[in-house]
């Protein structure tokens, strides 16, 4: 991404700040940010790409609830194909 900002913009002779803002779907302040950055400020951000997200902590946890939620979902569809079966639909 901040090598296409930098190519839409050329050293000023390419597109506004604005007009790239909008075309990339940023803002203008993001745009400007990534012009002023140098070559080793990109590499150094673009190295360090693996960030932890704040639910990290909690992935066991999730899956598993998810996988229970699955279990107990699929065992309602079974029961209510049985009570369809049966014509018990009270």
């Amino acid at each position: 991404m901040i090598h296409k900002i930098k190519a839409l913009y050329d050293e000023g002779n390419g597109l506004k700040i604005r007009a790239i803002a909008r075309q990339l779907g940023l803002s203008r302040n993001t745009v400007r940010k990534y012009l002023r950055m140098d070559e080793a400020a990109i590499e150094v951000r673009q190295s360090h790409r693996e960030r932890r997200k704040q639910l990290d902590a909690y992935e066991r946890f999730l899956e598993c609830i998810h996988k229970k939620e699955r279990r107990a979902h699929r065992a309602a569809g079974v029961e209510g194909k049985q009570r369809i079966e049966t014509g018990d639909l009270s």
